[in-house]
């Protein structure tokens, strides 16, 4: 994934997103924070620590993938 400003997001924070967009999209009213930390540190196939998931989530957030409103996560959707 590239961002606006032409830097690429590791690819273990791209899988992190992919795994938190599908979750996120199966609910209209978003997650929360500590959800999506959760879900992160708990699956088996991306083996990512709390702190990992944590800056993955805080990547996602400064380069626009997601967005918070008051502690709970969005998919930013982007019209191509």
């Amino acid at each position: 994934m590239w961002n606006s400003d032409g830097r690429r997001l590791p690819d273990w924070v791209e899988d992190a997103y992919d795994h938190l967009a599908a979750r996120i999209h199966d609910r209209e009213d978003g997650i929360s924070r500590d959800d999506a930390v959760t879900i992160l540190a708990s699956n088996d196939g991306l083996a990512l620590e709390v702190s990992e998931s944590k800056f993955a989530i805080e990547q996602l957030l400064d380069r626009g993938y997601l967005y918070e409103v008051e502690g709970v996560l969005f998919v930013t959707d982007v019209d191509e």
